[in-house]
């Protein structure tokens, strides 16, 4: 839901730039676009104005495909580059304490169904390297309760 507001924020935000330029929306141009754009580089994140690009080219695909528009004027506009963040992971004495208090908690209330499973869980998690999705999808079958689970996902990846 915040992207739908933020891309509402954006949209808004643009009509009124147009507004201030005496433009109906139908006789917007790419460089009319290009203009809006380059007055919001100042104080702006990349990430923000790469959303406020695709606000604007969603908008103006649907009026050209509704009919309202001639053309599509932000086809070929092109968003800023983003960097790539390095994903957070945990050390190995990390998620050692972690599971740990996990399974303290388990001992603590052993017929807590959720919370066993909850343990299980991140056990095979961490044991397997298997993803969340990959977990969420196993099946009984899939299980050999002697040696562990055969299949890593649907595609019948070993663990």
């Amino acid at each position: 839901m915040l992207t739908v507001t933020a891309y509402r924020r954006d949209l808004l935000e643009f009509l009124k730039f147009a507004e201030s330029q005496t433009l109906s929306v139908s006789a917007v141009s790419r460089d009319h676009l290009e203009a809006y754009l380059q007055s919001l580089s100042g104080g702006l994140k990349p990430a923000s104005i790469a959303r406020k690009i695709s606000a604007l080219q969603q908008f103006f695909k649907f009026l050209a495909q509704e009919g309202f528009a001639a053309q599509d004027s932000s086809y070929g506009i092109d968003r800023p580059k983003l960097a790539q963040r390095l994903p957070y992971f945990f050390e190995e004495h990390e998620v050692d304490k972690f599971l740990t208090g996990v399974r303290d908690e388990v001992n603590k209330h052993k017929k807590s169904f959720p919370l066993l499973r909850f343990w299980a869980a991140l056990e095979l998690l961490y044991g397997t390297g298997m993803r969340v999705s990959e977990l969420t999808s196993l099946r009984w079958g899939a299980v050999d309760f002697m040696c562990g689970p055969r299949h890593k996902s649907i595609k019948s990846e070993p663990v």
